[in-house]
């Protein structure tokens, strides 16, 4: 178990139901699969210290038994009372395996950047979204530049597929199949004015010393509610079939925007809520030799006519 995975988890367990104080026993059951691992981990951990200096945690014994806590002034000044802004582990965990990526430890260069971002939790669930490959993340200083923009709410000035961009603010990170995105805004938030960049094209990345105000009312899953993959937009429904062995293969693809309607021994039938032909009829066409499109009319045309492209360009015959 990574020490971010670790130490959130520990933390998540001392704040869920706001105990004070965890034996050492209970906490060793807390990772089954870490045994190997644990003592290093709770070494190192109970080691860090607050930005004042005191430790983070305190190890004791009462009635023979050990304990460890937290500092009490860690939950009075960094955990925001509430029932809306109760410790978020879920969230922290995101925070947290981007901290273990070496090219994070950059850009949350100690504790103290965990502190900040604790308050936040709400925050970094909508800046990071939907990663699942964190890997992705090559140690790069662009991509250090964006994560540590993006964190630290300062706006961006860079260079992407040979065209200048000025003044963005980073909104979210998030994960498209195999590829990461940046979806940013320049000005006044609106869901209009969200553009979508492809981090691997970046050129370069300035990081200002403007800061700008995180937009409370952005919520990045339903930004996504009406797409199919990494461009939103107007809400369209389509009709399709699902034959052989891709029925199994759509089933299991969290990207198509999917409901079943029908399952029988032939085929899956599926209504699919998508925001972009082109976007969409790219994610089907990996499945062509399995998908009939019942509606709409239009779409089924386009599949139809991308289907015959790709024959003529590798029909030996036909491209005679």
């Amino acid at each position: 178990m990574k020490k971010a995975d670790f130490l959130l988890t520990l933390l998540g367990s001392l704040l869920q139901e706001k105990k004070t104080r965890l034996s050492i026993d209970r906490a060793k059951d807390l990772f089954p699969k870490a045994r190997s691992s644990y003592f290093r981990n709770m070494k190192e951990v109970l080691e860090f210290t607050m930005p004042g200096g005191q430790p983070l945690f305190r190890r004791f014994t009462e009635d023979e038994i050990e304990f460890i806590s937290l500092n009490k002034s860690f939950i009075k000044e960094y955990i925001p009372e509430g029932e809306d802004n109760i410790f978020n582990l879920q969230a922290l965990m995101k925070a947290g395996r981007l901290m273990d990526n070496s090219l994070m430890k950059t850009v949350l260069s100690d504790i103290k950047d965990f502190y900040q971002i604790n308050g936040k939790a709400k925050e970094i669930n909508e800046k990071f979204y939907l990663l699942s490959h964190l890997d992705s993340l090559s140690e790069d200083e662009i991509y250090s530049d964006l994560l540590a923009s993006l964190l630290n709410n300062k706006m961006i000035n860079f260079n992407y597929s040979e065209k200048s961009y000025e003044g963005y603010s980073p909104l979210s990170i998030c994960q498209h199949r195999d590829a990461l995105y940046l979806l940013a805004f320049k000005g006044t938030f609106s869901k209009d004015n969200i553009k979508t960049f492809k981090l691997s094209r970046f050129e370069s990345v300035e990081i200002t010393d403007s800061v700008f105000k995180y937009p409370g009312k952005w919520n990045v899953e339903n930004y996504f509610e009406n797409s199919s993959g990494i461009i939103s937009g107007e809400k369209n429904v389509a009709c399709i079939r699902v034959y052989r062995e891709s029925r199994r293969l759509i089933k299991e693809k969290s990207y198509f925007n999917k409901t079943l309607i029908e399952n029988n021994d032939l085929y899956d039938e599926y209504e699919l809520v998508f925001s972009s032909s082109d976007e969409f009829l790219g994610q089907l066409f990996v499945y062509a030799q399995d998908i009939e499109i019942v509606s709409p009319t239009d779409l089924k045309e386009d599949f139809i006519n991308k289907a015959k492209q790709a024959l003529s360009v590798n029909d030996d015959e036909v491209a005679s």
